[in-house]
């Protein structure tokens, strides 16, 4: 069976993962304690736009391996919690991507 969606959606999942830890370690303390709100304007689109991309190969990819509900759940809470994409990848997908 092809990765080929696994391997872009675990690419684009690191990519969200780092693009909300600079959002709320940098970008945020920056616009509240440096009054700089540029930077979550920046970085906020940044990352709304690698979370659609997660969502879009999250149901990819979900649909091609049929996963449960529960997987779903557990790789959108990744999506939303800092470092959760990390834990999403190292748990769920690059045990996908080695079969």
């Amino acid at each position: 069976m092809s990765t080929g969606n696994l391997n872009a959606f675990r690419k684009v999942a690191f990519w969200e993962g780092v693009s909300t830890l600079i959002l709320f370690g940098v970008a945020v303390p920056l616009k509240y304690l440096a009054d700089q709100p540029i930077y979550v304007t920046i970085f906020g689109n940044i990352h709304g736009f690698l979370f659609l991309l997660y969502l879009i190969f999250m149901v990819m990819v979900g649909i091609k391996y049929k996963w449960n509900a529960i997987l779903y759940v557990m790789c959108l809470l990744g999506a939303v919690i800092p470092f959760g994409a990390f834990v999403v990848d190292s748990k769920f997908l690059k045990p996908l991507s080695q079969k």
